[in-house]
């Protein structure tokens, strides 16, 4: 029951995360006043605009970059951990900023 639930987590936030980023293109889209049938990508380029993978890759890598740099022992502790090195948070910031 419980793989099942992971199963459905991991499932939900990747439909979520496609749901976001059509809704990021579609509000840019509005916001320069072109019709949603455009290329995001063209926009994005000729507007000089990150896209919504460029955002979330700035954002972590600042987050990482932030924790690591922490001075605090809770946070130094649980960053040295196993547990942490191999958890589904470290695997997620691998997979964004190594592509």
């Amino acid at each position: 029951m419980i793989s099942d639930m992971r199963y459905y987590v991991i499932l939900d936030s990747e439909y979520t995360l496609r749901k976001l980023h059509v809704a990021f293109s579609k509000t840019f889209k509005c916001l320069i006043n072109v019709p949603m049938y455009s290329s995001e990508s063209a926009l994005f380029v000729s507007h000089r605009v990150d896209n919504l993978l460029v955002l979330r890759r700035k954002l972590d890598y600042s987050f990482i970059n932030r924790t690591e740099r922490a001075n605090t022992n809770l946070v130094r502790a649980i960053l040295e951990t196993d547990y942490f090195m191999f958890s589904k948070l470290r695997q997620e910031w691998d997979k964004i900023l190594y592509l």
